[in-house]
């Protein structure tokens, strides 16, 4: 195991039972414990199995090198997180242009 992947795995830990402190704190929804779960679960298997999980996926999306379906998931997944985002702007200004008319 080399040392980047046990940094990633206590920090992904930490990050896990902090998220699911702050849920049964009643501090954050079930909605985003879910997000955050996933996100970190994520992160501590891909510290894991580095390896296998690259590869899977550049077999499952055609590409030739595993570092590359790496980085193409996670520009996919950007761009979903920043699509998110500004349609939830786009609804908080015209909410706040309703409350100011």
């Amino acid at each position: 195991m080399r040392p980047f992947q046990i940094v990633i795995i206590v920090l992904a830990g930490l990050f896990l039972i902090r998220v699911l402190v702050k849920f049964f704190r009643s501090k954050v929804n079930i909605y985003e414990t879910a997000i955050n779960s996933t996100f970190w679960l994520a992160a501590l298997l891909l510290a894991i199995f580095p390896d296998s999980i690259s590869n899977y996926l550049a077999d499952l999306f055609g590409i030739k090198d595993n570092i590359n379906a790496v980085l193409f998931v996670m520009i996919f997944i950007i761009g979903v997180i920043q699509f998110r985002l500004f349609n939830l702007i786009r609804q908080q200004n015209h909410t706040i242009t309703t409350l100011i008319r």
